[in-house]
């Protein structure tokens, strides 16, 4: 497990980070990898889909785990990318991860994967997110939304995601700056994807039942202070999985591992340790 040294900012980690990184490709799909131990930790972004801005994460426990994080390609449904992520798995030899980690989005195609292949994947760990009936509690508003999304100008779509990212951290100009940036990289086809797959995830029948035949250790992650995933939310998440682990960050918004990543790694740790007892 590797923290932040004296004095090294999430700046300086990033540039070593890509430095030292470079994207594999298997199946149309990109990902990232670091670390060579025997048993893997699997990653799975929100909605910028970009494995990079996992770069913290990666870095900690590539020391420990063989650590995988894909970035999504423009796959709008559950089924894309469920099977995606298991090509990603069979082309670097991973017939079963030690844990999988979600937040946001991720935590949305985390629970297809654990209903999908659950033999595939030993503990999990649910952040920021909620389940289908969370997420679509709004649905007919969500519907309009990617309809205007499909309506807009792929410049104007993309400068407003680009407006919106350079407000949606708490944790300081730095993720500020980065996450503008990992908005530069996206396309209109990508955003609407991601849409998309929400809209399916909302669509899912998920019940606290369907994972009683798996044996793993399950953790949910939450911020009281997460206005992308409110209250009514994060109850329904903790409804859906009463047995789960939890971890409330006092605050650190929808991205806590932003805005805190030492003492979020730290609870990685704990859990994943946990996991081996």
């Amino acid at each position: 497990m590797k923290l932040l040294g004296p004095g090294e900012t999430q700046a300086d980690r990033l540039a070593s980070y890509r430095a030292t990184h470079r994207p594999s490709e298997a199946g149309g799909w990109t990902y990232h990898t670091a670390g060579a131990a025997p048993e893997t930790l699997l990653l799975l972004p929100g909605g910028l889909r970009d494995a990079e801005t996992l770069f913290c994460l990666i870095t900690a426990f590539s020391g420990e785990y063989r650590v995988i994080a894909p970035t999504y390609p423009a796959a709008g449904t559950l089924a894309e990318v469920v099977s995606g992520v298991q090509t990603v798995l069979d082309a670097e030899g991973v017939p079963v991860v030690h844990a999988a980690w979600g937040t946001s989005l991720g935590g949305f195609l985390l629970q297809a994967l654990l209903r999908a292949v659950p033999g595939r994947i030993r503990n999990a760990v649910l952040a920021n997110t909620t389940t289908p009936q969370g997420w679509g509690r709004d649905l007919p508003a969500r519907m309009a939304r990617l309809e205007r999304m499909r309506a807009m100008p792929e410049p104007e779509l993309l400068a407003l995601i680009r407006r919106q990212a350079a407000t949606a951290s708490a944790a300081g100009p730095f993720w500020t700056g980065y996450l503008g940036e990992i908005a530069e990289r996206d396309t209109k086809a990508h955003q609407i994807a991601m849409a998309e797959l929400a809209l399916d995830f909302c669509r899912q029948s998920y019940t606290p039942g369907d994972l009683d035949g798996w044996a793993g250790r399950l953790m949910l992650i939450e911020s009281a202070d997460d206005l992308g995933m409110d209250a009514e939310a994060r109850r329904l998440l903790r409804a859906m999985y009463p047995e789960a682990a939890l971890h409330r960050f006092r605050d650190g918004g929808h991205t806590p591992l932003a805005a805190r990543p030492d003492e979020y790694v730290l609870v990685m740790a704990a859990f994943l340790r946990s996991c081996r007892a």
